[in-house]
């Protein structure tokens, strides 16, 4: 009973830091994502390299879409909730063209 009411204890203590916390880990993990994108946005719009290989503006201008959307979502909208779940979709797909597939550095940054 007392390692029960430890454990008690010690989730809530977590749970407070987790709640305390959240508002900053979800500005943090959304900027790195936007920064990651941008670098794949830049690197198919030709304007920076990841490694050398053919320039695609469709592609670019794909993840630059992608930056947008992510740069929107707000950890306080239930619809962001769908919205990251979309994204997450979107990169899953994307994952999977051939540009994309045969780029190690593209793929690590998805």
């Amino acid at each position: 009973t007392l390692l029960v009411s430890q454990l008690e204890v010690q989730l809530g203590e977590t749970y407070r830091q987790l709640l305390k916390n959240k508002q900053s880990i979800w500005y943090s993990r959304r900027e790195s994502a936007v920064e990651k994108i941008t670098r794949l946005s830049k690197h198919f719009l030709g304007n920076e390299s990841l490694k050398t290989f053919d320039k695609n503006e469709d592609l670019g201008r794909w993840f630059e879409e992608m930056v947008n959307e992510i740069d929107t979502l707000d950890h306080k909208d239930e619809k962001s909730i769908d919205g990251i779940q979309l994204c997450i979709e979107a990169l899953d797909d994307v994952k999977q063209l051939d540009i994309i597939d045969s780029n190690t550095q593209a793929t690590v940054l998805i």
